[in-house]
């Protein structure tokens, strides 16, 4: 059977997808991963969704020519806002800020805790989402990191349920990581970050920068004795 082929990000975000009748995919750009997942027989059936007309024009496309228009329903319209309660098993949000993400998921909180799973893959801002998932009644079950070219990415695999609380390293660094081989790049890469807020902070004298440049200090520490 023909189906598209997919870069080594999206193929992770299929691969960890759970077997369901229902998913849905936020932000679809092409529908790569809802054609694929029901091609395949993963899922019965997707819904495509995004909020700006050329990706859902490019989504219908997509689904037109691996003709699955009986199995993939493309969606014009804002985060979740397209899909009911209850109406996807598992919801994909990728490719897009954690900030973003994070206020996808607030904005439809009913219809995103209806869901068994969510897949979540940030391109910025991943500590803030952990925050805001820790805190909002979503529990982070796994999370992977994925190599395509010169870039990694985050993926997590998410659960609606109470979590216990993170620490600022575990915001930082994630608590729950596959510690596969990307996982030292990804480290020294986290690190290499913190360093360099710390070298641009620490010839200042700003009160706010001082206190600022003590907390990266303190959470450097922190990375280094848990061995995050």
């Amino acid at each position: 059977m023909k189906i598209p082929k997919l870069t080594p990000r999206l193929q992770k975000i299929y691969d960890i997808v759970p077997p369901c009748k229902t998913i849905c995919d936020i932000g679809t750009d092409h529908a790569y991963i809802p054609v694929c997942l029901t091609l395949s027989g993963k899922c019965d059936f997707a819904i495509a969704s995004d909020i700006v007309k050329g990706p859902v024009e490019r989504a219908r496309a997509t689904v037109s020519a691996y003709d699955a228009e009986d199995k993939v329903s493309v969606r014009l319209g804002g985060g979740l806002e397209t899909v009911s309660e209850n109406e996807a098993e598992t919801i994909i949000i990728a490719g897009m800020g954690g900030l973003l993400i994070a206020q996808i998921l607030g904005n439809s909180k009913n219809v995103a805790k209806s869901a068994k799973t969510l897949i979540l893959q940030p391109m910025t801002a991943v500590s803030e989402l952990r925050e805001y998932l820790n805190q909002n009644g979503f529990t982070i079950e796994k999370e992977f990191i994925v190599r395509e070219e010169e870039k990694l990415y985050t993926i997590m695999l998410v659960l609606v349920g109470e979590d216990t609380p993170y620490t600022k390293a575990e915001l930082y660094m994630g608590k729950k990581i596959e510690k596969d081989e990307n996982f030292d790049s990804y480290r020294k890469n986290r690190i290499y970050k913190l360093e360099k807020q710390i070298n641009g902070l620490s010839m200042s004298e700003n009160e706010k920068n001082v206190n600022r440049l003590n907390e990266l200090k303190k959470l450097k520490e922190m990375i280094e004795n848990e061995n995050l």
